[in-house]
């Protein structure tokens, strides 16, 4: 979701908040547009954990640019006890928490807002950093979920890779991966205006990270509905990636029609998305069907190396 998230909108938007925090254990809003001096909403019941948009020198933009940023996370003091602040990076565009629960693997939520590509606040290494901090989860035996703007208009290309031509011919240096979904539906996206701005570098992240786009896959959003509703069209950039073990845990994904948000005169363009998850989870190494057999992660194997260029000549 998006600004306005400070104390001062509290007045204006109290019960739609309030409906929207009921019964909810999370909540991860994305470009708050607060500064550090700025106060995030309070919501009695919640702790708020706070990256906000740091100050840029903007005497070198030409253009009138409105000054993004800025994420947050409300979490349910019901699991205080659970939760612990992981990391957060200094351009006010992530924030991760860690859930530990006892017996099982942690869970690490990142909170995600990528600015457009081309504008003053882009940042070119936001996706490698974020396959860097992933593969220091998956080090540590942890889950991930993904949640946030990303800016990346998809369409249904493919989150992972497809590597029947690799299987067929070079079983022994690219061996297929065994961390996928039980079932991985076929993606659905309602955005038909093909692959715009972050886009490959948001489905390389999945791919080379084992990380699955749930929308369009997950019951209540089958179709991919879009999610912004920005200068007059409308588009699906904004995203939940899960890990697998995380996943098999979605039961459903919603798209909320929220007019009082984003309709005339309303202050948000995107509209607010909530996931459900049947927590905690026991991981189980999942198996991959015959159907699926044409589907892996690489692994690099530097020993291999030149059998794998002469299969390119």
């Amino acid at each position: 979701m998006e600004h306005p998230w400070g104390d001062k909108h509290k007045a204006k938007y109290q019960f739609t908040y309030t409906e929207l925090f009921d019964e909810l254990d999370v909540v991860t809003p994305t470009e708050t547009h607060l500064f550090l001096d700025e106060t995030p909403l309070h919501m009695p019941g919640f702790q708020c954990l706070h990256n906000p948009r740091p100050v840029f020198d903007m005497s070198s933009v030409k253009t009138t640019v409105k000054h993004s940023g800025g994420v947050a996370i409300f979490v349910n003091d019901s699991w205080s006890d659970y939760v612990s602040l992981w990391k957060q990076s200094t351009d006010g565009t992530r924030l991760w928490l860690k859930f530990q629960f006892s017996g099982v693997a942690p869970l690490f939520l990142a909170v995600v807002y990528a600015p457009p590509k081309g504008s003053p606040y882009a940042n070119e290494g936001l996706f490698d950093n974020i396959v860097v901090v992933v593969g220091m989860i998956q080090d540590l035996g942890g889950s991930i979920l993904l949640i946030g703007d990303f800016n990346a208009k998809t369409s249904a290309a493919d989150d992972y890779v497809d590597c029947r031509y690799f299987v067929e011919h070079m079983p022994d240096t690219l061996p297929l991966g065994n961390d996928f979904p039980e079932v991985l539906p076929k993606r659905h996206n309602s955005d038909k205006g093909g692959l715009k701005g972050w886009h490959n570098e948001f489905l390389d992240l999945c791919s080379s990270s084992g990380l699955f786009i749930l929308n369009g896959r997950i019951t209540s959003d089958e179709s991919g509905e879009c999610t912004c509703l920005a200068n007059g069209g409308s588009s699906l950039v904004d995203y939940m990636v899960a890990s697998p073990a995380l996943f098999d845990c979605a039961t459903s994904l919603v798209v909320h029609k929220c007019p009082i948000f984003y309709g005339k005169g309303g202050d948000f363009d995107h509209k607010p998305l909530s996931l459900n998850l049947q927590l905690p989870w026991q991981h189980v190494s999942p198996t991959i069907s015959d159907s699926r057999a044409d589907i892996c992660r690489f692994k690099y194997d530097a020993s291999k190396c030149t059998q794998y260029c002469q299969h390119l000549q």
